[in-house]
């Protein structure tokens, strides 16, 4: 499978997949007790380990919908497991999404590196949106499609005022170790 053929298949599945991403997290939460402040983060953990196992996607084994949903629902198991282990004190070897792109590279004969660091880039910068106060993350989401005047407009603020914000959203970026993302926001 070519990487442009496993991009239009993940772009025809994603809705779905973060649906059933989004309920598996949501379950995580509530069965391990965690904070949800990192459902996000599981959720895109079992999307990018989706994405690495679209590869053996195989249309006469099954729809897609259903491949989606049994690789998401698995891996969800396995997280629950590990985490279930960790907190019982036995000790486990997790396997990193770094090495599992290590082994994609190998079985794919191509580099997956660069997609695997805009899907930790993607995490970054929801978990950074998802902590500001809702004014400021509406600002955050329209600079990421739009020029600022036009993102004032489209949020009935005035620029000085939108302006403030930008700042204030550069501030919180910076203290949370995520400057590097703020091009990536619009606030560069």
């Amino acid at each position: 499978m070519s990487h442009k053929d496993q991009e239009e298949l993940f772009e025809r599945v994603q809705p779905y997949a973060q649906t059933v991403a989004r309920a598996q997290s949501a379950k995580l939460i509530s069965l391990l007790q965690l904070p949800s402040e990192e459902r996000w983060d599981i959720e895109q953990e079992l999307l990018l380990l989706f994405w690495t196992r679209l590869c053996c996607f195989d249309s006469k084994r099954g729809s897609l919908k259903t491949f989606a949903a049994r690789v998401i629902n698995n891996c969800a198991v396995s997280y629950f497991r590990r985490a279930r282990a960790r907190k019982a004190g036995y000790a486990t070897t997790r396997l990193s999404v770094d090495l599992t792109i290590i082994d994609l590279n190998k079985r794919t004969h191509r580099d997956w590196t660069a997609v695997s660091e805009q899907l930790a880039m993607r995490v970054d910068v929801r978990r950074g949106i998802a902590s500001l106060p809702t004014e400021l993350a509406l600002v955050a989401i329209c600079l990421s499609s739009e020029p600022p005047a036009q993102a004032a407009q489209k949020l009935h603020v005035s620029r000085p005022a939108f302006y403030r914000r930008m700042a204030a959203i550069r501030t919180s970026f910076r203290t949370r170790g995520l400057n590097r993302y703020l091009p990536q926001v619009g606030l560069m």
